[in-house]
């Protein structure tokens, strides 16, 4: 009896030791598995990082070309605004010289209208002395 008990007992400790080996070739292969997974789950992250980083790196840049362009179309205004400031400022002072040639020309008119009224009425007074006289 205790030949068969022991038996059991080896047998029980045979069919124990199996599970136990089978438990643990499941637990390694369970751990594999997740290792690849985990793996594959990493990859996927660096890949996912990777293109994030590429649309960054690419927003960027459009963003610099953007501002780049809205610096230079503010450069050519404001050079445009300076060249109408200059015109401008040119006729302005055309239209001065202008104004201030006609007003002399105006003055040189008059001037000279007095002078002849002058000359009239110096000629009219003598006219009108010398029929007096005569």
């Amino acid at each position: 009896m205790l030949k068969a008990e022991m038996r059991d007992l080896q047998r029980t400790v045979s069919v124990l030791r199996s599970e136990l080996e089978l438990a643990q070739l499941e637990r390694e292969q369970a751990v594999r598995a997740a290792e690849t997974l985990a793996g594959q789950e990493i990859a996927q992250l660096r890949s996912t990082i990777g293109s994030l980083r590429e649309e960054l790196e690419h927003a960027l840049i459009r963003r610099e070309q953007e501002v780049q362009q809205a610096h230079a179309a503010g450069q050519d205004e404001i050079q445009q605004l300076r060249t109408a400031a200059a015109s401008l400022r040119e006729a302005l002072e055309f239209a001065h010289v202008r104004q201030e040639q006609a007003v002399r020309d105006q003055q040189t008119a008059a001037e000279l209208e007095n002078q002849q009224l002058r000359a009239m009425v110096t000629a009219l007074r003598d006219q009108l002395d010398r029929r007096q006289i005569a």
